[in-house]
């Protein structure tokens, strides 16, 4: 009978997000390997999180009871094996996870001296990128422990045309008419993303042909009590909601006569109009700055918009690193340096039009060869194997010109 794997993850689909897509693809792709016998305890739509934890007291023995063959259970982020830490001591079997950036590194005193330590008695520490197994070791970490594995991305987008968003659709086009040079950027407003900075310090120093569009979430509820409490408070408080902390610097901008005419803002786009702008855009922008305690673990979202045909520019920080190959699928740059941006900008749209096409297909031949949801099952296979079979190994970590294969 082949060793059994239970995976637990409280972030998964229909939620919408980079972690729920990784989660999907490592439990599918895991099962039709066939390398071990999986199984998996999701979070549905309806259920509150704290509710799907408390149940796992009562699910996670009744299956291990079922299926004695289980030896090691995965944990899909820090805040999951966090909780799920009793399991190693109480159920007699292995626990690995997967650590994504900011659920290492919250700056929360508490957090760090008190709750991290409970996750280092772990089996086996997967890290997305060399920045987060970087973080790991300044931690404490045991470094025979901590492997870094790549997310992979989809090889292909398809794009359901009739699922597109009227007004996207016209806004694309209204800008193409005008002939627009079109930026791009995706994520939620917050200060790490770089957002309002890029068209305070770069856009507004462009031409006015050059167009940026934002696509991010943005909720009406208001979390203007925070403006009470102690800045460190209120920033330890934004990082773990998600807080919108750029929200208002963009709102301001968005009412500035001309400054409102230089961006848009999508706030609440389906999936088939983000990969429309994502399509018709000509640069993905990631213009990311560090920010104390939060961090891009990985960046998938810069390789989606590889494989959507998007040039990308994105900063020479954190993790972004790990996703984004300087000239090989995308250009790093300084993320400081608004200059360097402008340059670097200016100088894409001066390319031919087929130089900037061909671009585009030699970084997407990149990504196809070197991040595949594929490379990540087979790394993930590699270390749960390690992990089962008591091995020390030693730390790896990935080299400058391909990503790892553990």
């Amino acid at each position: 009978m082949k060793t059994g794997i239970l995976f637990i993850s409280y972030k998964f689909p229909p939620g919408v997000g980079g972690m729920q897509k990784q989660s999907f693809e490592l439990i599918n792709g895991m099962t039709l390997s066939g390398d071990f016998d999986c199984y998996s305890i999701t979070k549905s739509k309806q259920q509150h999180v704290v509710w799907f934890f408390i149940l796992l007291f009562f699910k996670v023995p009744r299956l291990l009871n079922k299926h004695p063959h289980i030896q090691l259970i995965h944990c899909n982020d820090g805040i999951c094996a966090l909780i799920c830490s009793w399991m190693k001591w109480f159920l007699n079997v292995k626990v690995a996870m997967t650590y994504h950036g900011l659920d290492l590194v919250f700056p929360n005193k508490i957090y760090q001296s008190f709750l991290l330590p409970l996750v280092r008695t772990l089996d086996g520490f997967i890290c997305v990128s060399d920045f987060t197994a970087k973080e790991c070791l300044k931690r404490g970490f045991n470094p025979c422990k901590v492997y870094v594995v790549p997310n992979g991305v989809d090889n292909a987008f398809g794009l359901d045309h009739s699922q597109v968003q009227d007004y996207v659709r016209r806004e694309i086009k209204k800008l193409q008419s005008q002939g627009k040079k079109i930026l791009v950027s995706i994520g939620r407003p917050v200060k790490r993303k770089g957002f309002s900075k890029f068209i305070k310090t770069t856009l507004s120093q462009l031409e006015d042909s050059f167009h940026y569009i934002i696509i991010g979430p943005y909720t009406a509820k208001s979390l203007s009590f925070l403006c009470w409490l102690p800045s460190e408070w209120r920033h330890h408080i934004e990082l773990f909601l998600g807080a919108p902390s750029d929200a208002k610097d963009l709102s301001r901008l968005s009412l500035d006569t001309h400054m409102s005419k230089r961006f848009t803002w999508f706030k609440s786009l389906n999936y088939e109009s983000l990969k429309y702008v994502l399509r018709m855009a000509d640069v993905y922008v990631m213009p990311n700055q560090h920010v104390k305690g939060d961090a891009e673990g990985f960046g998938l979202v810069a390789l989606e918009s590889v494989m959507s045909g998007t040039v990308v520019y994105a900063s020479e920080i954190e993790g972004i690193t790990t996703a984004i190959k300087d000239q090989s699928n995308g250009f790093l740059l300084n993320p400081n340096n608004a200059a360097v941006w402008i340059k670097a900008l200016r100088s894409h749209f001066k390319l031919p039009k087929s130089e900037r096409l061909n671009l585009t297909e030699t970084h997407k031949t990149y990504t196809v060869e070197n991040f595949s949801w594929l490379k990540m099952i087979q790394g993930y296979s590699k270390v749960f194997n390690s992990t089962l079979a008591y091995q020390v190994p030693q730390p790896q970590f990935i080299n400058q010109t391909k990503p790892l294969e553990i």
